[in-house]
């Protein structure tokens, strides 16, 4: 595709006035974008510009009618950019906002050489506050702003930012249909931010992904920080590079959902990112590995999980919070009352260590006949379902809550069905889990039946734990086509997560897909291939 002939990139560092809210109920953020207003550009107006008044004209960035300003008056100085097939200057401007200053300002930008840098101390009423803004796309040669529809050309962004201030970097992309999407916790130095990386809810990262076909209008780059604190920053922004999907060190995720998997033995491996966009702990989640001795925490383990997460930017999943199996033995001899204190303990505690965790299987396998948690019931009832998961609402508000269970698919979904809308119902559930074992020998129309079952409960699905337990390569490789092709393209499906991928070191005989001296079998050769990686 020839799109990127005729856009241009116009690069703003603005003085954003104003923080994400104020102490005032009614400014709280209700666009899940992280700024206060509904436009997702952290300024107080609703304009869907970068100023910090509500004409949107005379700041020196884009006005009101969509061009850039020209004024003889304007004296913010300018720099040339270039990036890849993108061209542009930027204005930059700086000064008094409110709560503070933005100040030293510096900048020499041309091919990703030098740096455009932001310095300055805001105090904030809410919880972040936008530093840079960068609008993308001015056509070349035309005083009216176009939208930048990607299409298949571009997987992401290629960023470098330094944070010199140690205060973190988010990215907020304003799309073209009005929606905010973030990437979180964005490492520092180069980055890239994969389409997918962009989510609606920008401080939990578990929103709708963002839909490259719908193009975008700028992005921000942001400082979070506390409640009525006062924040210093310092960011230099070094590089920005549309990325062509081909040049991409893994390729897109298509329909924006992830494929991941879990650790190995214990660990990542090495090669873990080349596959794989998303984690899950196979067992150092849970809460027997965690809390085997009561109020004694080993953490090790997860810490080391989780900074991954954040220096590779891919979702991290808890598994699990509350299941009968690999709990704690010591809970069980606990007084019904002590079992409630230390079940809201346990999850409050691990929320407050991974305040971001993307996804949470918070009740596991609750089915009767599975492995329902006795001393959850014991503690708070018949509804213990539903009180966990209110548990985890109000410890961790920014995470999606999901119900997990086996043979959902197969023999068990009208039981699962029927144990799963109580809590459903009852709008704690943010999606639903179907653990994917053992469907190697079931017809796809069967599995089709049974899904439409669970997706009848209208809430998300994510396929939790898949794997093709089969020995014969080409079968597997059969059963893979079928069965994952048929959950990546239902739209009720959000994320995919494969249990396990070392040949050897799965925990069923034949579900491995790389053999330990990396050659892959044939399976994950055509899933590589399905996914463009």
């Amino acid at each position: 595709m020839n799109l990127v002939r005729n856009l241009l990139i116009m690069l703003i560092v603005s003085c954003l006035a104003a923080a994400c809210g104020g102490n005032d109920a009614a400014e709280a953020d209700d666009d899940n974008s992280g700024d206060s207003d509904s436009d997702g550009d952290s300024d107080g107006d609703s304009d869907g510009d970068s100023d910090a008044d509500t004409d949107g004209d005379t700041d020196g960035d884009m006005d009101s009618d969509g061009d850039t300003d020209s004024d003889s008056d304007n004296d913010s100085p300018k720099y040339y950019f270039e990036a890849g097939d993108w061209k542009g200057y930027g204005e930059t401007t700086t000064g008094d906002a409110v709560g503070g200053t933005i100040s030293d300002l510096t900048g020499g930008f041309t091919s990703g050489e030098g740096e455009l840098c932001v310095e300055g101390t805001l105090a904030m009423d809410y919880s972040s506050l936008g530093i840079l803004a960068i609008t993308v796309n001015q056509a070349e040669n035309s005083d009216t702003a176009e939208d930048w529809t990607p299409g298949d050309v571009f997987g992401g962004i290629n960023v470098n930012v330094t944070d010199r201030a140690g205060s973190g970097i988010r990215f907020v992309l304003e799309g073209s249909d009005g929606q905010s999407y973030c990437a979180n916790n964005v490492a520092d130095g180069g980055t890239l931010l994969r389409w997918s990386s962009f989510r609606t809810e920008c401080w939990g990262s578990n929103g709708d992904s963002y839909d490259p076909s719908i193009g975008f209008k700028k992005i921000q780059l942001y400082a979070p920080g506390d409640e009525n604190s006062e924040v210093g920053f310092n960011y230099c922004l070094s590089e920005l590079n549309p990325v062509k999907t081909e040049d991409m060190p893994w390729g897109p995720v298509a329909h924006g959902k992830f494929v991941g998997n879990i650790t190995t033995f214990g660990k990542i491996r090495s090669d873990f990112i080349q596959y794989w966009d998303q984690i899950t702990p196979e067992n150092e989640g849970k809460w027997q590995s965690v809390e085997g001795t009561r109020d004694k925490y080993n953490w090790s383990a997860l810490d080391e999980i989780y900074k991954f997460t954040r220096e590779n930017n891919i979702p991290f999943k808890q598994h699990t919070f509350v299941w009968g199996n690999q709990s704690p033995s010591w809970i069980n001899n606990l007084q019904p009352a002590e079992q409630a204190e230390e079940i809201e303990e346990w999850i409050r505690d691990f929320c407050t260590r991974y305040p971001d965790t993307e996804l949470i299987d918070v009740v596991n396998e609750a089915t009767p006949g599975h492995a329902p948690a006795g001393y959850a019931k014991s503690a708070f009832g018949n509804d213990w379902i539903i009180k966990v998961f209110e548990l985890a609402q109000t410890y961790c508000p920014n995470s999606t809550l999901i119900l997990n269970d086996y043979n959902v698919l197969t023999w068990n979904t009208n039981e699962f069905v029927q144990m799963a809308t109580p809590a459903v119902n009852a709008g704690v559930v943010d999606a639903i889990g179907l653990q994917a074992h053992g469907l190697a020998d079931w017809s796809l129309r069967d599995l089709e039946n049974n899904f439409n079952k669970v997706a009848a409960l209208g809430v998300p699905i994510y396929i939790s734990e898949y794997d093709a337990d089969v020995a014969d390569d080409q079968r597997q490789k059969q059963v893979l086509e079928e069965q994952f092709t048929f959950f990546y393209t239902n739209s009720q499906v959000v994320g995919i997560t494969l249990w396990g991928y070392l040949v050897n070191g799965t925990w069923v005989e034949n579900s491995g897909l790389i053999h330990d001296d990396g050659s892959l079998r044939p399976a994950m050769t055509w899933l590589m291939d399905y996914l463009g990686k």
